[in-house]
């Protein structure tokens, strides 16, 4: 038998289910299509997707299903016949990210037939939980989501999440005990982001944008108020008025854009911004590399991998702590531009620090390059290899 062959053979098994599979993605899903793409060059990996635009571009994978039911009840019982059979083709392993009613099923399906069940969460649920009251809307959020969830972390073999600090969440809103905990860490890969590949798509992105020699602030993201958007537009009207030739661009989608856009023109702002809508996340790093500052004023942040691709363009950041999450990943140095949140006018004057200071921003560039280094998409893969499939 040709040793190939035969290696593929013996490789370990795992079965991959991701909620959704979108090739220009703006989300952090891209990011698993790397990791799915690399962990199938050791590990057999048969990947179930609930949604998909298209046939999924990952390569190295051994199988590929999209599900094709749309009515629920046919579709939990294809997944669990598709379970079923990988489990009996020898998958004892189904990891599962985010996606409740999956997890569920393969928990069913390996306590009858044994095996494990991984599921991924980095989010503060409770946070999201309906009150308890006698309302429609709160008992079907209860009794869809709010409970489904607490059943899949308990029922799961393993919870995985991104940071310690995630970590204790769990163990205390969840009653989970730390050995039902693991923890691999958010990452990007930054071969992909190096930011010394591309002067001259700097160059055209900023004639484009009609940016000349101005400081470019950028905030990449949810548009959203738990990610602080609501504040940039005061936020610019402080830097600009202090800063003349700065430009803000504001890159993204969410709920909060068009309140954005209107409080931008309220406030006469759009000299100094550019909202630009959503970016597919593999052309990110052009927006990086064009900017001088980084800005994250989240109220809840449950790790900000964002930063990460700051850090890996070589851009210098201003933060909030984000509740806390953004303390778990970054530097001693770092943390002198992390503010509390809603603290906006020390937000500010972190950023007028920044702008004014060029060798500052040149010692956080070579930091975040220092810290980068430990959330590479190259250490994920051995972590994951490690932690879930025992080396």
């Amino acid at each position: 038998m040709d040793k190939r062959i035969e290696n593929k053979i013996n490789r370990k098994k795992l079965c991959y289910l991701l909620p959704c599979y979108e090739q220009n993605t703006a989300t952090h899903y891209f990011h698993l299509y790397e990791l799915i793409e690399r962990l199938g060059e050791d590990i057999n990996i048969s990947l179930v997707v609930e949604n998909s635009s298209g046939k999924p571009q990952i390569k190295n994978l051994v199988g590929c299903y999209v599900q094709r039911f749309k009515f629920l009840p046919l579709r939990i019982l294809e997944l669990f016949i598709l379970l079923v059979v990988l489990r009996l083709k020898g998958y004892k392993k189904f990891y599962i990210h985010y996606n409740l009613l999956p997890a569920l099923i393969a928990s069913i399906v390996t306590k009858i037939l044994g095996g494990e069940t991984y599921i991924w969460s980095c989010v503060e649920n409770k946070a999201y939980f309906a009150r308890w009251e006698f309302s429609l809307a709160a008992m079907k959020r209860k009794f869809l989501i709010d409970l489904p969830t607490v059943l899949a972390f308990q029922w799961a073999t393993f919870l995985v999440t991104c940071s310690h600090f995630m970590a204790r969440y769990y163990e205390k809103n969840f009653g989970l005990s730390g050995r039902k905990i693991l923890v691999i860490p958010n990452w990007i890969n930054t071969q992909r982001l190096n930011p010394f590949l591309d002067g001259r798509a700097k160059k055209i992105l900023r004639e484009e944008l009609c940016i000349k020699d101005e400081k470019v602030i950028l905030y990449l993201g949810t548009l959203g108020e738990h990610k602080g958007v609501h504040l940039l537009p005061s936020i610019v009207e402080k830097i600009k008025d202090c800063h003349k030739k700065v430009v803000f661009i504001i890159a993204g989608d969410g709920p909060y854009k068009e309140e954005l856009i209107k409080e931008i023109e309220r406030k006469r702002l759009k000299d100094w911004v550019r909202v630009i809508g959503s970016v597919p996340n593999r052309l990110v790093k052009n927006y990086f590399i064009i900017s001088d500052i980084y800005i994250h004023p989240a109220s809840r942040e449950e790790f900000g991998r964002v930063l990460l691709e700051a850090m890996a363009t070589g851009v210098p950041f201003v933060s909030t702590t984000g509740g806390g999450g953004v303390l778990a990943f970054t530097s001693q140095k770092q943390k002198e531009y992390i503010t509390p949140v809603n603290k906006i006018d020390l937000f500010c004057d972190k950023i007028l620090e920044l702008l004014k200071d060029e060798k500052q921003r040149e010692e956080l560039r070579l930091e975040g390059f220092r810290v980068v280094a430990d959330f590479t998409l190259e250490k994920t893969v051995e972590r994951f290899k490690t932690i879930i499939q025992g080396g």
